[in-house]
């Protein structure tokens, strides 16, 4: 599962939902803009045991992602 979402600021996210060989579902948050991702470290990650979590687990970060209010930096 892959999923765009910008901030109520306008910043932009790439939530992305992946089944890994050694370590089960797994949900990372990046960074990005113009659905480019420009910084592959990672913002928010989450490890799930079977698919029923990591579905959740990922509409999760959805809405808590687009729900941030970022700091503005001066």
């Amino acid at each position: 599962m892959e999923s765009w979402v910008k901030d109520t600021k306008g910043y932009e996210y790439f939530v992305s939902n992946k089944d890994t060989f050694d370590r089960g579902w797994e949900t990372m948050v990046f960074m990005s803009e113009n659905q480019e991702v420009t910084d592959w470290g990672e913002v928010y990650q989450a490890l799930y045991d079977n698919v029923d979590q990591a579905v959740a687990g990922h509409d999760h970060a959805v809405r808590l992602f687009r729900e941030i209010e970022q700091e503005e930096t001066e």
